[in-house]
């Protein structure tokens, strides 16, 4: 610790009580001045007459020792290298301890500093600091505003004058007038090989307070060239020591090279960094095909690929069919159209090259013939005369006619439906004071019953559904004089769990009492 620190704490004592006051070495000191400029520099993007004028702020408040805390006569607690007081003292160790630092260490106190640094209260000083020149002028210029506006001490017009001389005269003969340190290229990609609908992220290391902006190049190389184009070499400067580059404005299927310089505008001294390779090109194409022609058992057909992401054109031809393409097709599963008490009505989409189908129906554990239905025709089958509420199981088979023989590809899955019961008819509606009760007459074979209701001139909505013990339901909470309509149907579960509902029954009304 300096001595004229120690001097004035000595002087103080009479009015400030030490809390905690942790002495620092000359060593560790000049080591936290090092670790606190590269942090500067490095994390915060501030050039060397920013840092040095931080520096020469935060010796007159702690002499660079992050573990001094002070708490003075009125009970204020001060600590850490800005001497932060107060609340902001609490939100340090807040902060810290939200973040696993211990808030008396460097690294803890600089990410805390940051963290200051990008709120609205002292962004404007952050801004700033930002803009400074990097000369001997720009680090007085940074520490008398620091003082000014961020660590704001007693008389500090004086104070921000005397420490903006300590930046000048002091920390910027010492850390201001360095070299820039040569940058090291990395990319965010494995490989770095990127689609063309990446975006190129290129970051570098700091090249260290001596640097004002850096210089990108971008150099390309086209596929079957041995080297880089260094006749049409992009470059871009940049304050950040990162640049995003959209892959698509750059050539697919082309290799890059990119270097990074350091620059110092004042000395125009430059370090440049290795060179970093990188390649752009479609990794994953998204083909959508179109058939130009569709094959047939004569003739080939031809299909065209377009990749959306590049315009990778592929064209193939299609072979000409054989029968075993025909044969290794599945019809579609026949869905039921119509259905009721005696009757099934079953549809099925078409086959490609079909000649025809036939119906099947299992009875008796074998399938039975029903009809032959020409591809020409309307592709349904109504059965007629079957028994009321009884499951039935169906399925199509399509053939074709080729050379004098005739084909069948595979079954199709098969269809478990059933016919319906007979409609219920409501026997009475019996109303009370806010009720209703829904009577109806029992039907064979039904699994149970939903009952609906319709409010005045409404839609109707299920209310309920009942099993096939119950033929009466309970309505409540209905309004005195509203009108009340009900319908009712049955239901049967297949035994794969569907469903095969009967029509409903006449609607009956009630007004409410």
């Amino acid at each position: 610790m300096k001595k004229a620190l120690t001097r004035a704490l000595l002087i103080v004592m009479t009015v400030v009580t030490l809390a905690t006051v942790m002495p620092i070495s000359a060593n560790a000191s000049t080591s936290n001045i090092k670790k606190i400029y590269n942090f500067l520099t490095d994390e915060l993007g501030f050039n060397s007459a920013s840092a040095c004028g931080i520096l020469a702020n935060i010796e007159r408040e702690s002499d660079f020792n992050p573990r001094l805390v002070i708490r003075d006569s009125n009970g204020r607690t001060s600590g850490g290298l800005c001497q932060w007081n107060g609340g902001r003292f609490s939100n340090l160790k807040n902060y810290c301890y939200d973040r696993g630092y211990d808030y008396l260490s460097i690294e803890g106190q600089l990410r805390y500093l940051n963290y200051e640094l990008q709120k609205n209260t002292y962004k404007h000083i952050y801004n700033y600091l930002r803009n400074v020149e990097n000369t001997a002028d720009g680090a007085y210029d940074a520490a008398h505003y620091w003082c000014y506006y961020f660590e704001i001490p007693s008389n500090r017009s004086a104070k921000a004058r005397q420490r903006g001389t300590m930046a000048e005269k002091e920390y910027w003969p010492k850390y201001g007038e360095s070299t820039p340190e040569e940058p090291v290229i990395s990319f965010d990609k494995k490989n770095a090989r990127y689609d063309i609908t990446d975006d190129v992220t290129i970051t570098w290391t700091s090249g260290g307070g001596g640097t004002d902006f850096y210089r990108v190049y971008l150099m390309q190389k086209a596929p079957g060239e041995k080297s880089f184009d260094k006749d049409n070499i992009k470059s871009v400067s940049t304050k950040k020591r990162s640049l995003e580059i959209p892959a698509f404005s750059l050539n697919m299927d082309c290799d890059y090279a990119v270097l990074v310089r350091a620059v110092n505008a004042s000395s125009d001294e430059q370090k440049t960094s290795s060179y970093a390779y990188f390649s752009v090109g479609c990794i994953d194409h998204e083909y959508t095909t179109v058939v130009l022609r569709e094959p047939t058992f004569e003739q080939s057909g031809s299909q065209v690929s377009t990749c959306e992401k590049c315009g990778k054109v592929k064209k193939a031809t299609l072979p000409v069919l054989t029968v075993e393409d025909f044969t290794e097709t599945k019809t579609e599963t026949p869905i039921v159209t119509a259905a009721s008490s005696s009757a099934v009505r079953v549809r099925w989409q078409p086959t490609d090259h079909a000649t025809g189908y036939r119906v099947y129906i299992r009875e008796n554990g074998k399938w039975k013939l029903l009809a032959k239905i020409s591809a020409d025709e309307e592709l349904t089958y109504l059965y007629r005369n079957l028994d009321e509420a009884t499951e039935y199981k169906f399925c199509v088979k399509a053939y074709m006619n080729h050379e004098g023989k005739t084909y069948h590809n595979s079954v199709s899955s098969t269809l478990l439906t059933s016919t319906e019961t007979e409609v219920p008819e409501i026997s009475e509606l019996e109303k009370r004071s806010g009720k209703c009760t829904v009577s109806w007459d029992k039907v064979e074979g039904a699994d149970g019953y939903q009952i609906y209701m319709a409010t005045g001139k409404g839609s109707y909505k299920r209310v309920a559904t009942v099993g096939s013990r119950e033929n009466d339901f309970t309505v409540k909470s209905l309004k005195k004089g509203q009108t009340y309509r009900f319908v009712v149907r049955s239901y049967i579960v297949c035994s794969n769990g569907s469903y095969v509902f009967s029509n409903c029954s006449d609607s009956k009304q009630i007004k409410a009492s």
